[in-house]
């Protein structure tokens, strides 16, 4: 197994028989699980992204946010957003990281394919029962996560 890393690009984790098509670099701030995802994507991304999970350290705490900034393309064909929720359900990449408090995505109106995909990626975060919300800045996000983590540090309303 490759070393633990602070931030991972893909493009430096072990690509496998076929070229992945897209890139992510990951890190962690605290409570927030960054991403910077450049697409289009393909299923063998899907497969790096899982290798590239097992070499994050340190681990987000128990209560985090998955932050992702869209660059170029959302594109994905039916088989990479399959791949992609199997990856989320069957949670291989990292049994030791559970779901976040709340997934937030950024991609304006110049990512490729954004209005085209926002509601197929949605339909997979949803089957895979993870949760997935869409802000319009990056200071909507990171506000937004705030009041997440905050309402989930509090526990349920009774």
């Amino acid at each position: 197994m490759d070393s633990p890393l602070p931030r991972i690009d893909t493009t430096l984790v072990d690509q496998g028989p076929f070229q992945a098509h897209g890139r992510l670099e990951v890190w962690l701030e605290a409570d927030l699980l960054c991403y910077r995802a450049t697409g289009p994507f393909n299923v063998e991304m899907v497969e790096v992204l899982g290798r590239a999970l097992q070499r994050l350290d340190p681990l987000p705490p128990a209560r985090y946010a998955s932050l992702v900034w869209w660059q170029h393309s959302m594109l994905a064909s039916p088989d990479t957003l399959a791949a992609y929720e199997a990856l989320l359900k069957r949670r291989q990449h990292r049994p030791d990281l559970s779901p976040p408090v709340a997934s937030l995505w950024l991609a304006g109106p110049e990512v490729e394919g954004v209005r085209l995909m926002r509601p197929h990626w949605a339909a997979v975060y949803a089957a895979a029962g993870w949760p997935l919300e869409f802000c319009d800045t990056d200071a909507q996000m990171r506000t937004r996560a705030r009041e997440l983590l905050t309402a989930a540090a509090r526990g349920p309303e009774t």
